[in-house]
C-alpha cells in the first residue's frame, strides 16, 4: 500500500517538461542570470553545477569540452522528468548543458536523458 501511495505521489509530482520547451525559455543570446533563474524554478539548486577550465581537468567533462571564447558550461540536472502531462515519468532524469560564452552569454544547448518511452 506504502509503495502504491509513493508511487502516485511520484508520478503526480514529477515535472512536465520539454526540450523544446527549454529552448524557448532559454535561447542562445540568453543572460546568465535569466538562465539562473529559468532553472531555479524547476530544479534544486544543488542540481545546478557550473564548470570552467579552472574547476574540471583539462576544462572538460564527460558532458562538453570548452572550446575556444566559451567561459564556461552549467550541468542542470531535473530529476522525475515527464515528457507527457498523463505519461509517467518512470524516474527519468532530464540533464541540461548550458555552455556559455566569455561575455556569459548562452552560446549552445544540449540535452541528455529523460527519453519518452519505457525506460
Amino acid at each position: 500500500m506504502l509503495n502504491t501511495i509513493a508511487g502516485v505521489i511520484i508520478l503526480f509530482a514529477s515535472v512536465v517538461i520539454s526540450r523544446e520547451e527549454i529552448q524557448v525559455e532559454i535561447p542562445v543570446g540568453t543572460d546568465e542570470e535569466e538562465v539562473l533563474a529559468y532553472f531555479q524554478q524547476v530544479t534544486n539548486a544543488e542540481n545546478i553545477r557550473y564548470f570552467t577550465r579552472e574547476n574540471s581537468p583539462d576544462g572538460n567533462t564527460v558532458s562538453h569540452s570548452l572550446e575556444a571564447g566559451e567561459a564556461g558550461y552549467y550541468i542542470i540536472g531535473i530529476p522525475d522528468v515527464q515528457r507527457y502531462r498523463w505519461w509517467p515519468s518512470f524516474g527519468s532524469h532530464l540533464s541540461v548543458i548550458v555552455v556559455l560564452s566569455d561575455d556569459k552569454h548562452v552560446s549552445e544547448i544540449k540535452f541528455f536523458g529523460a527519453r519518452v518511452g519505457w525506460p
